[in-house]
This record gives structure tokens, sequence and C-alpha cells, in this order.
């Protein structure tokens, strides 16, 4: 997952076992809230990364 700058928008490779998708997301208003970098990792449960995508807190 890549977030720009302005953390307004984002973009997800994910490989599906045939091939590469590209999923990309940009808020009209607003930015995406990211978990805090623990042991220079950031880690995302379905449900974090449900509710990023979906612009909530």
């Amino acid at each position: 997952m890549f977030r720009a700058k302005r953390a307004d928008r984002i973009k997800l490779v994910f490989w599906d076992g045939t091939g590469l998708c590209l999923f990309a997301r940009r808020l009209a208003d607003g930015i995406f809230r990211w978990p805090k970098i623990e042991d220079g990792v950031m880690r995302l449960s379905a449900a974090q990364l449900s509710a990023l995508l979906e612009g909530l807190d």
C-alpha cells in the first residue's frame, strides 16, 4: 500500500494468484488516518484496512 504526501490518495498492489491488481482510492474531503508504526512495521487487520479504504478515522 502506498500513500500520497497529502494523505488523500492511496494505491494498493495486490497479488490474486493469477496476476497483480492495482486499486486506487482518493478522498474528496479529508485524509486517510494510518495506524501507528511499531518496530518499524505498520500492521493492519482486515477491519482496519476496510475502515481505511472507507476513509473512516
